[in-house]
């Protein structure tokens, strides 16, 4: 019951946070990245749990940024429910995603890999336009990577890249998997 009270919450302040997405007067306030993170872990677990996907989680401690949360919450939420969909349709693997957090002199950096096989090479550079998806049209629509980016970049002044990477998952290296780097200002 606490898990479906906290899911619709904040699928209640998404729709909310969408609203206000345009508006000139959103009010940044400090908050630690790592309980973003958390946060959207708990909120979608049931459907991690249900596709056998592992995550693990290498998070410094500490790191408090002055934006907006709730946009951050969203951007987050959209790559992992990539990594998802993309980890669901694997058979045979270990389904793992390992997310890290860690601050440089005047960013704080996250990085979310899955080891799903990555994104198609002639794909990379389209997977932040909009309206581009690679799943089926009753799936998706492409605009959460776009407005992940749109989101990233444009309101929390920030970078966003996305990279095939190879990756040690639990002692076993896995090709091409997919890297997603977020980098945020500290103000």
């Amino acid at each position: 019951l606490d898990s479906i009270t906290n899911t619709t919450f904040f699928l209640s302040q998404t729709i909310e946070d969408f609203q206000n997405y345009l508006k000139e007067d959103k009010v940044r306030k400090d908050f630690d990245v790592n309980s973003s993170i958390r946060k959207i872990l708990n909120i979608i677990k049931g459907s991690f749990t249900k596709y056998s996907i592992n995550v693990t989680l290498d998070l410094e401690e500490n790191l408090i940024i002055n934006s907006y949360e709730n946009e951050l919450n969203q951007a987050i939420l959209n790559i992992l429910n990539n990594a998802k969909d993309a980890l669901a349709e694997k058979e045979n693997i270990d389904r793992c995603i390992y997310i890290k957090s860690y601050k440089t002199s005047n960013e704080i950096i996250i990085e979310i890999v899955d080891n799903a096989g990555g994104i198609k090479e002639e794909n990379l550079e389209k997977v932040f336009e909009p309206y581009f998806t690679t799943k089926h049209q009753s799936q998706g629509t492409g605009l959460g990577l776009y407005m992940t980016h749109k989101i990233i970049t444009s309101s929390m002044q920030g970078k966003i890249e996305l990279i095939n990477t190879n990756y040690k998952f639990t002692d076993k290296v896995y090709d091409n998997c997919a890297k997603v780097k977020i980098a945020l200002p500290f103000s």
